[in-house]
């Protein structure tokens, strides 16, 4: 144990120096620097409590801030603006909460466990600080997750590019790390505690999430930059400040042979169809073929495919051509990846399922 948690603040070490030695750190930076900051503490505090210092109050305290600290670094990547949110301070209430309540109390209990297996009490406290934990984490792993699906949304439309350092996918890793190993914490947690035997400490798998997160951000954090001071996007922007106005008639030409590409080779049929396929078959730049599609259709990429999926559902479906196929297989030959996609987009454009769309035409 001492060498596991050893080689953990070791690494913390040595990425706050990597990120450190960048050229110019940026505020995202910092917000990294700082969850490093706090899985060391952790870490150490995890070594002196399991090896040194046992006496030491072990209420869930630090691992408030690995949540919000992700969050908000993900959202300083994400978004235009450079500033955190006013009302950033909220995402701390439970640590400052949980930290003073095991500074102050910890005089009075015998001592706070963050572990039902191997508490000496139990206490409502400790129930009430392991369930807000629980809680938290759910959170922020939906809202991270949800603001990097967001985020790669846009990145479609704008610049259909899927680079590590721009998708951000690997802080999807990171979360997976720590919210994951903090889920077989509680499980196991939880079994030995009902069957009363404590076989190996599981909290172990809580810090090992952490040691991966930390290798992780050492070699992705380093070269993370800014999405929107990027060279990827700040070329994309040149390049549609320098393009003539797609409203100059003379540049119709590219809007139609768009439409005749859709009309004539039906790419929507392709299940993984990119922007950056559509652009190479019809040989447009890429940034303008978004332009085209986003000022003169007035949509974006995915409705403009979408709309077009299920137009060809809807043909298929009332065609006597195709009345042996099952709604499902319609769905998959119309371009849909899958039968929940098609059912979710069928009924967005249609107001029906599929099905209640095959009964009131047929």
């Amino acid at each position: 144990m001492e060498v596991f948690y050893s080689v953990g603040i070791i690494q913390v070490i040595f990425s706050l120096f990597l990120i450190g030695k960048k050229q110019e750190l940026i505020l995202a930076d910092k917000i990294l620097m700082l969850l490093l900051a706090f899985w060391g503490i952790e870490l150490g505090y995890s070594l002196l409590n399991f090896v040194y210092i046992p006496e030491l109050p072990d209420f869930i305290m630090f691992p408030y801030t690995f949540g919000p600290l992700l969050f908000l670094y993900t959202y300083l990547l994400t978004s235009e603006n450079r500033t955190l949110p006013h009302n950033y301070w909220l995402h701390f209430i439970p640590f400052v909460v949980f930290s003073l309540i095991a500074l102050l109390l910890s005089k009075y209990l015998d001592y706070f466990e963050a572990s039902f297996s191997r508490a000496k009490n139990t206490g409502l406290l400790y129930i009430i600080n392991f369930v807000v934990f629980i809680i938290q984490s759910l959170f922020y792993w939906r809202i991270i997750h949800k603001t990097i699906n967001l985020h790669n949304y846009n990145l479609m439309q704008k610049l259909s590019i899927n680079t590590d350092n721009i998708n951000l996918n690997w802080i999807r890793i990171i979360s997976i790390f720590v919210f994951g190993g903090f889920a077989v914490f509680v499980l196991l947690d939880t079994l030995f505690f009902i069957w009363g035997r404590v076989i190996f400490e599981p909290s172990i798998f809580l810090h090992f999430g952490i040691l991966m997160a930390i290798y992780s951000v050492s070699f992705f954090g380093f070269k993370q930059e800014a999405i929107f001071e990027s060279q990827q996007y700040s070329r994309f922007i040149k390049k549609q400040e320098e393009e003539p106005s797609l409203s100059d008639p003379k540049n119709s030409n590219e809007l139609e042979r768009l439409l005749n590409y859709l009309e004539k080779d039906k790419p929507y049929l392709i299940r993984n169809l990119s922007l950056q396929d559509m652009a190479n078959a019809i040989h447009i730049p890429t940034y303008k073929l978004s332009d085209i599609i986003n000022n003169q259709l007035n949509k974006n990429f995915f409705t403009l495919i979408n709309e077009r999926r299920v137009e060809e559902a809807k043909r298929r479906i009332t065609s006597h051509e195709h009345n042996h196929l099952t709604l499902s297989a319609i769905g998959h030959d119309s371009g849909f990846n899958s039968k929940s996609s098609f059912h979710e987009l069928f009924k967005r454009y249609t107001g029906l399922t599929p099905s209640q769309y095959r009964k009131q035409k047929g």
